[in-house]
Order: structure tokens, then sequence, then C-alpha cells
């Protein structure tokens, strides 16, 4: 009996069905369904040169440190609109560069300044952020306060 290799059998259910993932690898994307729609993603060209623009007045502060909320405040009394789907894809890249403690102040300024009232995904996010940032005591607190609301 011929012995056959595993990949060349794949192989060929995976051209004879027509599957891209015949090896069990896949691959999920974590952007919103909102978000993916409007194209609104760091790196693509539909995103607004005023958001670059905050966003990059953002990154600049790379001291976790120093609060971030004077840079956002500031761009709104300038007349600067920002949107929950924008805010939300910064928070997200903030994340990504493992800039908990600004993703967190970001996340904050966006439900307690009431510009956006906040999703059950924004205090998922939150809770996320304020453990890795404040502890899990913190952390706790925060969820047994959002249960009473």
């Amino acid at each position: 009996m011929k012995l056959v290799r595993l990949s060349s059998i794949l192989h060929s259910i995976k051209s004879h069905f027509g599957l891209r993932n015949s090896l069990g690898v896949s691959s999920y994307s974590t952007t919103t369904a909102t978000a993916e729609r409007r194209g609104l993603t760091l790196t693509n060209k539909k995103w607004r040169n005023s958001m670059r623009l905050i966003y990059r007045k953002i990154s600049l502060i790379g001291d976790p440190t120093v609060s971030i909320m004077p840079v956002l405040d500031q761009w709104v009394q300038d007349g600067g609109a920002i949107d929950k789907e924008t805010l939300q894809v910064m928070i997200k890249e903030l994340r990504s560069y493992k800039r908990f403690a600004h993703a967190l102040q970001m996340s904050m300024w966006m439900t307690d300044q009431q510009f956006f009232m906040p999703s059950a995904s924004d205090a998922a996010v939150r809770l996320d952020l304020i453990s890795k940032v404040q502890g899990i005591e913190q952390a706790e607190d925060y969820f047994n306060s959002i249960q009473k609301n």
C-alpha cells in the first residue's frame, strides 16, 4: 500500500471542494461590523484626515502617566468632530500597541463626557482595560457598578 502524505490529501480535498481553509487554521477579524462597513481602520484611505490628526496627536504622547484627556477636550473645543466608531477604532489601535492606560482614558472620556451611550461591548473593553491598568479589584468594582445600571 502506498502511503500518501497528509498534506497532499488535504490539498486535493481543498481543490476539489474549493475550500480555502483545509488545515483547520482560521483567521477571524475583531473589527466591528459597523467599522468594517464604513472602512474605519487606521491603514484605510477612507479614514478621515481629521481623525488621523487627532490620533497622531495622541500617539505622540508616549508616556502612559501623561493624560490624553486634555488633547481630546481641546480637539472638541476647536470644533473637531469625533464619532463613536472612530473612537472605538482608536481604542482598539491603542490596545494593539499595549497602550492600555491611554485606551482606558479614551474609553472613560468617551462615556464620562456623555458624548455617547456605552454599549455592552464598550463596557467589556473598559472592564478589560481597568483590570490591566488598575488591577482586578478596581475591575470588580466597575463590574458591580455596571450590573446595577
